[in-house]
């Protein structure tokens, strides 16, 4: 458990690095296999490129989870919900690139 632990953030800390700065998919078995050269834990599964779409997309739907109970629930200071505002260029696109965050994120328009 605590083994699965430590590899699961070491290999999720790979994928972060890789979407936070645009890289290939590609680049992440070149990664995984330069860290377990050095020493370094990277478990016996998950290291395809594949494994950084995957990640991605479970972290995106976290992510909106997250958004949706955020705007579903009352303030504290203000006991209202909070309003949404959205930017004129993300209201019309239905899905866009936030390169500080994740490859899949819809607007506030679509989590509710």
């Amino acid at each position: 458990e605590k083994r699965n632990k430590k590899v699961g953030k070491v290999l999720g800390s790979i994928c972060y690095y890789l979407l936070h700065s645009s890289r290939p998919f590609s680049d992440y078995t070149i990664l995984v296999d330069l860290l377990q050269r050095a020493g370094i834990d990277c478990g016996d599964i998950n290291h395809s490129a594949e494994f950084v779409k995957k990640w991605s997309d479970s972290c995106a739907e976290e992510l909106e989870k997250r958004i949706k109970g955020h705007f579903g629930q009352r303030l504290p200071q203000t006991g209202q919900k909070p309003k949404p505002k959205c930017n004129q260029a993300a209201q019309n696109k239905t899905t866009h690139w936030n390169g500080d965050c994740f490859s899949r994120f819809r607007t506030v328009d679509q989590c509710m």
